[in-house]
């Protein structure tokens, strides 16, 4: 489509007339849809930068909540092995003394607890859990140890579970632990309730230290025998041949034995025969 332009460099046009052209050539060009796009200008400077308005008033701080350890009856202890390299070790989780009439406890293994959702539930809390304790590592040697866990009685009375490798087999030791300095505790173990064992058991304990009371066994080895402590003494115990049966036939001569209502004899003695035994009246052989 053809545009209409008026010509503005004719010299006897005055400049009213020449600014009327242009204003009506650029609104030509516009109607029509504009012509070529022309270069981009350069940026314009930057104005001026405004003032900055009042600061408002700081509000109140809130509460500070509670840490989740205040909270949880749990605390935790981070303890430095090694005091010159600054750095925590281990950490200690232990449960806080409280009102509550039961200490917190851990519990492992219950696949019916739900923690969140709908269903979220406390899962089983009657049924016992199952822990599994794998041997520690020692931070002062760098190796794993064969201690498994310690149960302290206090500071100078508990016992460890410990394993090592026997020849064909795998040896588990419950066992004092000594003191560093004085003698080694007296603690001793107690079953209260029947015990079955279903398996071999023996018994090592001929060197065993500590006080004897009535009612211990043990096996002596150097004498190969098996041992009660009764009335302040190792007594052996009577085993095969020791009292077992022997075969053999008594006779007796002199007419009916006669016996009390206790048992004794009445009358003269008898005698009988097999390597003759002659008894008194009160069975006592003469």
């Amino acid at each position: 489509m053809a545009i209409n332009i008026q010509e503005i460099l004719h010299p006897s046009d005055s400049d009213s007339i020449k600014f009327d052209k242009v204003n009506y050539n650029f609104d030509q060009i516009l109607a029509n849809g504009g012509g070529p796009v022309g270069p981009k200008g350069l940026k314009g400077g930057q104005g001026v930068v405004g003032q900055t308005g009042q600061k408002g008033e700081l509000g109140d701080t809130g509460a500070k909540g509670d840490s989740g350890e205040t909270t949880s009856p749990w605390k935790s202890i981070s303890i430095d092995l090694d005091i010159n390299d600054n750095v925590d070790n281990v950490t200690i989780l232990k449960p806080k003394p409280s009102t509550n009439k039961e200490t917190p406890v851990i519990w492992l293994g219950d696949s019916s607890f739900i923690d969140e959702g709908a269903s979220a539930s406390d899962g089983e809390t009657i049924l016992r859990s199952t822990l599994n304790v794998g041997r520690h590592y020692n931070f002062a040697n760098t190796v794993v140890d064969a201690e498994y866990a310690t149960f302290w009685h206090n500071a100078d009375n508990k016992i460890k579970l410990d394993s090592e490798d026997q020849s064909g087999y795998v040896r588990y030791n419950l066992s004092p632990v000594n003191p560093i300095v004085g003698s080694a505790p007296d603690i001793r173990f107690q079953i209260n309730m029947p015990t079955t064992y279903t398996e071999n058991f023996r018994l090592n304990n001929s060197g065993a230290v500590g006080t004897w009371e009535s009612g211990m066994i043990r096996y002596n080895s150097g004498g190969q025998k098996f041992e009660g402590y009764i009335n302040n003494a190792w007594v052996e115990f009577c085993m095969a041949p020791c009292g077992s049966a022997v075969s053999d036939s008594i006779s007796i001569s002199g007419g009916d034995l006669n016996l009390q209502a206790d048992g004794t004899l009445s009358g003269d003695s008898i005698s009988i025969s097999g390597g003759d035994l002659t008894l008194d009246s009160n069975g006592i052989s003469i």
